[in-house]
């Protein structure tokens, strides 16, 4: 059973007496991307139910603490110039070619993009 997109939501919800925030997802892209966290991360990150149709996975809910939780005030603009897109883009060919020997490299140029995120932030609200 596929769920419309509409029905893909995902969900945050904590309060003030707690230390722990629940995230509910039936949106496959975050189910894959949270799984991702409880796998790196089992101390922090926990699945605390799953919901299933027919056998197959249509949602989950995983707990974590709530200090994870931020909204950011500001987009991300990374302005590269030709030749770093065209070293970045080179990287990852290779990186694409290797097996799981490449994964240290795609962690190291993932951790290069954002720090050239956060040195080039810009205030999108109207002053």
């Amino acid at each position: 059973m596929s769920l419309t997109r509409y029905e893909q939501e995902v969900s945050i919800n904590f309060n003030a007496a707690e230390d722990t925030a629940d995230l509910y997802t039936a949106n496959p892209v975050w189910i894959r991307r949270m799984d991702k966290l409880v796998e790196a991360n089992p101390e922090q990150f926990k699945v605390v139910e799953t919901g299933r149709c027919n056998g197959e996975i249509i949602s989950k809910t995983y707990r974590f603490p709530k200090r994870f939780v931020y909204i950011r005030g500001k987009d991300i603009t990374r302005e590269l110039t030709d030749e770093q897109r065209q070293e970045m883009a080179e990287r990852l060919r290779r990186i694409r070619n290797k097996d799981k020997a490449g994964e240290a490299e795609e962690n190291e140029l993932f951790e290069e993009i954002e720090e050239l995120g956060e040195g080039t932030e810009e205030n999108t609200e109207e002053a």
